[in-house]
């Protein structure tokens, strides 16, 4: 696929109302990780919004200046926090906005890297629906690629050097920077999912309607996945397998058949899930533990997801 030809990036003189808001999901924090992470928002964007899903935190930021804190009190979901998040920034007349979990922390001048991305793609003709950050995990170092979905196979995409955006089927919410106006264009994220799977029906629902989502090289975001994560080599690939307790296992599992009955999910998305959920039903129901409760937790995800229930909350 041809990358598109972007125009060179505006100076900050000819910017015009371009005021981005970091939208901050938190649910039972490391405290000292979320106010380094507020800390680095601060110096790169115009404004935090920090949305407390769980019980009361134990760090004082009221002090802090282009600070806002919405604490709910319990834990309504990442997308509804999120969405609650951007009704915020808007009423506040912020231009973008970017989303971080709380075990996220971007590099210097990410946010900057991203904006200029998504307004060079709009000057370019383009239709982004979000651009995103090349992925680094804590843990290990190892680099998450950009990746487009056929029928034949994933294709990866590295961050590089050559290529300053990289047009991609998803990208996940941490890191994720929109316009407010394209974001309501295309329909805030499906609360019911809760948490999984949230962002790549986002995407996935932003691509039916004409609009691209667009990894930038040039920004990185150090990241966790998962509670713990397993790196396999199987039939000359690399997979890693992300690890969660029964309950996550339950929407996972649910959330992934409920989008495999939607008609605007890409059908090479579902021809390369399948294939992964079958082996981690394999891997969490007779190797890794606790296996009986992990296996009666992706069978009720099956069936809720295929009936179309979401009742269930984490």
């Amino acid at each position: 696929m041809e990358r598109p030809h972007l125009p060179p990036p505006l100076s900050h003189g000819e910017r015009g109302n371009d005021r981005v808001c970091a939208i901050i999901v938190a649910y039972h924090p490391d405290h000292r990780q979320l106010w380094n992470l507020v800390q680095e928002c601060l110096n790169q964007c115009d404004g935090v919004i920090l949305v407390n899903n769980g019980t009361r935190l134990t760090v004082d930021m009221d002090q802090l200046e282009r600070f806002q804190l919405i604490d709910v009190g319990a834990n309504i979901g990442l997308a509804a926090a999120q969405n609650l998040g951007v009704r915020r920034a808007v009423e506040h007349r912020f231009v973008y906005v970017i989303f971080f979990d709380q075990d996220s922390f971007p590099t210097t001048s990410l946010v900057p890297a991203l904006r200029s991305a998504f307004e060079r793609l709009e000057a370019a003709g383009e239709q982004p629906a979000a651009v995103g950050p090349g992925l680094q995990d804590l843990r290990d170092g190892v680099i998450t690629p950009f990746v487009r979905f056929h029928l034949w196979g994933v294709e990866r995409f590295f961050p590089n050097a050559a290529q300053s955006v990289i047009e991609c089927d998803f990208l996940i919410a941490s890191g994720l920077l929109t316009s407010t106006a394209r974001f309501l264009t295309i329909g805030p994220w499906e609360e019911a999912l809760f948490i999984d799977n949230v962002d790549l029906e986002w995407c996935f629902r932003a691509r039916a309607r004409g609009f691209h989502c667009y990894g930038a090289a040039e920004a990185q975001l150090l990241h966790c996945l998962g509670n713990d994560l397993i790196r396999l080599r199987l039939f000359g690939r690399n997979l890693t397998i992300y690890r969660h307790a029964p309950l996550r296992q339950y929407s996972i599992m649910r959330n992934r058949i409920a989008l495999y009955r939607r008609r605007y999910i890409p059908l090479a998305w579902k021809v390369q899930d399948l294939p992964r959920a079958l082996l981690k039903f394999i891997l969490f129901s007779l190797i890794f533990g606790p296996r009986w409760r992990n296996l009666q937790s992706m069978l009720r995800g099956v069936r809720d997801g295929w009936r179309g229930r979401f009742n269930i909350l984490i």
